[in-house]
């Protein structure tokens, strides 16, 4: 992903209060009435996330034979249940992701020997065994994601392998898949071994370019050596370029040789670059706080987050249950434990227990808003820590803030990328980041497909807002390189993001080697626009137009004759602007400049 000159540089102000203050409680109700099959009996690998792209999140689970998915209906209704058959044999680890572009979003699942992905053909979901179609070999999946690798606009995938080197099936955009190790550098290194113990996998832009790197949190069970590289997490620093260069010396600092079952990312300081928090359970886990390039230092003691080699931690996330501005930090395994966060790297616990169920602990979690209610909901599952469904049942957990006096706002946002379309980005956005500005400084969230071990969480990229009735701006960077910035958006409210949908988005076609220069930059009202190349294009219906930053039109060309726009035509006070070139409805080139007199 590409960084952006469009991004602006916010000056970081004092916090305001949140609109109300919980005490340490962060309150969920058991709706799992609202679920046809409230006897459900689900392993680790479960989801939360919109499946049929009705802007309202779903629940998507499996019993080993089949895959449900539970539709949310309209805002405090029941859900709607779909089975669909195949034998996903005690899988481990899912994704999800919108593989050939047909609006409906595809799963992936593993188990002990094969990966096995569920498309949508029309009227229900087919299963696929991949590894099979590949002739890539059995594997042991655990985590897993969907992730464009290779920055194409189309889907891949990456699977972790308990007992060998992980897997990577590139993506064609239309249900096709080949079995490519080249795109990565997996090798464990500097020492080499059999590249097993891969446990979770999750890409987060931890060097803070712009570009989502790849994390593989690492056990091995029955190697004690904390030295042994099957222990030992690594680090995929994306170059940018499609290529991806291993963390070998540690210069990050995040490349322990505990025993870790996932780790979590999350701006848990609003500084805008991401933190992790690294599930061990053979020693403590440790809480890594970003220097803003990549440099990590562990700041677990003083956290406020107690030992957790107590219990035998599975999954871990950040969310920010409670619309605080702040991002919480929920742990499930043998146990589970929800962590407010305060915003300066201390969490406290929250007491007592908000997820109530006789004496039983969440194994697995996921959270969406499962109500419509702008709250983050949970749905549990009470598995055996060895992934296989047991005698207990899952349940659907509704966050009762706002029927508890919460009136902390929120804000989120649906994205929509542009591909099948060349030069654009998967249809989810996976991989793009999104940052939101007002009086916190600046909220980060990227989209992911799948995290922790082997879970979806929501597409949605949810932010709370506390006490504050409106953003400053808003900015999504995709994977294609398109950065797009909306100003002054009121709270309370969903906003769905189309990739290059906004007159303030900024994105270069390299398409017939076209360029557009504004010169000198910034200007004092005389300069000009030049296009280069133009005459590959002088036949075409070429149209310019410029944008303030609120978006409102200012000045437009149609049926261009010229290469060279004197924007002394436009009379433009001082300020930023953007421009957009297109022909017809095709949008060629846009970008921004400043004006100054």
């Amino acid at each position: 992903m590409k960084t952006s000159s469009t991004k602006k540089v916010l000056a970081f102000v004092a916090l305001l209060p949140a609109a109300f203050t919980f005490a340490q409680q962060i309150p969920f109700t058991n709706q799992t009435s609202l679920l046809p099959s409230t006897t459900y009996r689900s392993g680790n690998a479960i989801g939360v996330v919109d499946m049929n792209n009705d802007k309202k999140d779903d629940i998507v689970r499996s019993n080993n034979t089949t895959m449900s998915i539970c539709t949310q209906n309209a805002p405090n209704a029941n859900f709607t249940e779909a089975t669909h058959t195949y034998n996903l044999s005690s899988p481990w680890g899912m994704c999800v992701a919108d593989v050939n572009n047909d609006s409906y979003n595809d799963a992936l699942w593993g188990d002990n020997g094969a990966t096995r992905m569920m498309y949508w053909n029309g009227s229900g979901y087919t299963g696929q065994n991949v590894s099979t179609v590949t002739s890539s070999g059995s594997i042991f999946v655990q985590g897993c994601n969907y992730f464009d690798i290779n920055n194409d606009g189309n889907i891949d995938a990456f699977v972790c392998n308990d007992v060998a080197m992980s897997h990577i099936y590139v993506g064609d955009g239309n249900l096709g898949w080949t079995f490519d190790q080249s795109l990565m550098p997996l090798a464990t290194a500097p020492v080499s071994s059999d590249n097993s113990g891969n446990y979770a996998s999750v890409w987060s832009d931890i060097n803070n370019d712009g570009f989502c790197d790849l994390m593989i949190t690492h056990c091995r069970q029955g190697v004690s050596n904390s030295s042994d590289p099957r222990r030992i997490d690594q680090v995929f620093i994306n170059n940018g370029n499609g290529t991806y260069t291993q963390d070998t010396t540690n210069w990050t600092g995040l490349l322990d040789g505990a025993q870790g079952w996932s780790t979590a990312w999350g701006d848990i300081d609003n500084d805008g670059d991401m933190d992790g928090f690294v599930l061990n359970y053979d020693v403590n886990s440790t809480l890594m706080i970003n220097n803003g390039s990549g440099v990590f230092t562990n700041s677990i003691s003083g956290s406020g987050i107690s030992n957790t080699t107590s219990f035998f931690g599975m999954n871990a996330t950040f969310q920010d249950f409670d619309n605080d501005t702040y991002l919480d930090l929920m742990l499930t395994g043998d146990n589970h434990y929800l962590y407010k966060g305060n915003g300066d790297g201390t969490f406290v616990q929250v007491s007592p227990n908000p997820f109530n169920y006789n004496t039983y602990t969440i194994t697995s979690h996921a959270v969406g808003d499962l109500n419509g209610d702008g709250f983050l909901d949970l749905y549990g599952s009470y598995c055996d820590v060895y992934n296989s469904p047991s005698t207990r049942n899952d349940h659907l957990w509704m966050n009762d803030s706002p029927n508890q006096g919460n009136t902390n706002h929120w804000i989120k946002f649906d994205l929509v990328g542009g591909a099948p379309v060349a030069g654009m980005s998967n249809k989810n956005g996976v991989g793009a980041i999104v940052k939101i500005y007002g009086p916190w400084g600046v909220q980060v969230r990227e989209i992911r497909s799948g995290e922790a071990y082997g879970i979806q969480n929501s597409f949605t990229a949810h932010f709370g807002l506390g006490s504050a009735t409106q953003i400053d701006s808003v900015i999504v960077s995709w994977p294609s390189g398109v950065v797009d910035q909306m100003m002054v958006l009121p709270a309370d409210a969903g906003y769905t993001v189309t990739e290059g949908g906004f007159p303030t988005s900024t994105h270069i076609n390299a398409a017939q080697n076209l360029t557009v220069t504004v010169m000198p930059n910034p200007s004092n009202g005389n300069g000009v626009i030049q296009i280069g190349n133009f005459a590959a294009y002088a036949a075409d219906d070429l149209s310019l137009s410029i944008f303030d930053m609120n978006g409102k039109l200012v000045y437009t060309e149609n049926n261009l004759s010229r290469s060279i726009i004197p924007l002394s035509g436009a009379s433009l006070q001082s300020g930023m602007y953007f421009y957009e070139l297109r022909n017809g409805a095709e949008r060629l080139a846009s970008g921004k400049f400043i004006t100054e007199k």
